[in-house]
C-alpha cells in the first residue's frame, strides 16, 4: 500500500482499510493518510501502519486524488488540506 492512501476505520474490526465514502462498514468516515508504504502481501489479512491523522497535506499530492470537501465532511481527522 502506498503512502498517503485515504483510510477509514472498519467498524466491526478496528482495523482500517481504504477510505470510500459510499462504504457502510465504517470506512465511509475518514479518518486519516498512510503515513508511509507499507508492504502487504493480498490475502495476508494485517500490516502494521503509522496514520496521518493530524496535520497539513497538500491534496493535489494523495495517490488517486482526493476531493477535500468529501473527505472532511465525515472525518474523524484533523487535517487541513491545501
Amino acid at each position: 500500500m502506498h503512502a498517503g492512501l485515504p483510510l477509514g476505520r472498519i467498524t466491526a474490526t478496528g482495523l482500517y482499510g481504504p477510505w470510500d465514502s459510499s462504504a457502510t462498514d465504517g470506512r465511509a468516515a475518514f479518518t486519516g493518510l498512510l503515513l508511509a508504504d507499507v508492504a502487504f502481501a493480498p490475502g495476508s489479512g494485517h500490516a502494521a501502519a503509522a496514520l496521518l491523522w493530524h496535520g497539513v497535506v497538500e491534496a493535489v499530492q494523495v495517490p488517486g486524488g482526493l476531493d477535500p470537501a468529501a473527505a472532511t465532511a465525515a472525518s474523524t481527522a484533523q487535517i487541513h488540506f491545501v
